[in-house]
């Protein structure tokens, strides 16, 4: 981290979530408090929704309802500082992360999921002989 972000994710921590993620429908939704810098800052969508007339800005909450609630942690894991040095895309997570990230348009992981997918079906094809 640059100073200036370290700084100012030390601050962020002394402070309660603001944005509460609702993921999933029915029996199956479950809510995830978080924070709204966090989301701005690793995506241009979720900035949009939470710094525009948008309703997800008024309210305070996220829905997701066509996702699955126990795809989040693994996804905010990319995104969260806290978490994201360590997170790693291979061939158990990516096709889980990537309609996320493409939802989201976080291009510099969808490029990742690219590479990790474009390896995996190379060493899997036939060799020409």
């Amino acid at each position: 981290f640059t100073p200036l972000l370290h700084s100012t994710m030390s601050k962020l921590r002394t402070h309660e979530p603001d944005v509460t993620i609702v993921v999933g429908s029915g029996d199956a939704v479950q809510e995830f408090e978080c924070y709204q810098l966090i989301l701005s800052m690793s995506s241009e969508v979720f900035d949009v929704m939470l710094s525009t007339a948008m309703k997800e800005s008024h309210s305070s909450r996220i829905e997701l309802p066509d996702k699955d609630p126990q795809d989040w942690p693994l996804f905010y894991s990319f995104i969260d500082p806290k978490t994201c040095r360590t997170a790693k895309i291979d061939t158990t997570n990516v096709m889980k992360l990537v309609p996320w990230f493409h939802q989201f348009q976080i291009e510099r992981l969808l490029k990742e999921c690219d590479e990790i997918m474009e390896a995996y079906l190379f060493s899997k094809a036939p060799q020409n002989r």
